[in-house]
């Protein structure tokens, strides 16, 4: 019978560890600021401030689309990390005021928190 040392075991899941954090750190970017994870060709909502709290992801092209029940008027940060500019609404359908969520930008506190019912990732207002 083969007895293997508990430490021995314990450095083994550790390095495993450390060899998937490598590994998974290749395919996703985090966030430039703040905890939250936006990777590159996303536009990313977020229900706390810093792109902490990720309520939802579009990639880019996408036209309008209703957030989720429990992401509606949630949003208090957003990051675009694609090359085209985005959109939100006040309102479900694209309906309501609408603010522009320009390429490559983010804004950790939004303008209006709490008011995104929709948006789009195929161009801006």
């Amino acid at each position: 019978m083969l007895r293997i040392r508990r430490p021995q075991i314990v450095g083994g899941l550790a390095a495993l560890a450390v060899v998937g954090a490598i590994a998974g750190g290749a395919a996703t970017q985090t966030a430039q600021a703040g905890g939250g994870l936006c990777s590159v060709n996303q536009v990313c909502i977020f229900n706390q401030t810093a792109f902490s709290g990720e309520l939802g992801w579009l990639g880019p092209g996408n036209g309008i689309t209703n957030v989720s029940s429990a992401a509606n008027d949630k949003m208090k940060s957003w990051q675009n990390r694609t090359t085209e500019d985005a959109r939100w609404y006040v309102n479900a359908d694209g309906r309501g005021s609408c603010y522009n969520m320009p390429h490559n930008t983010g804004h950790s506190t939004a303008e209006f928190p709490n008011e995104l019912s929709s948006w789009a990732t195929n161009g801006a207002c």
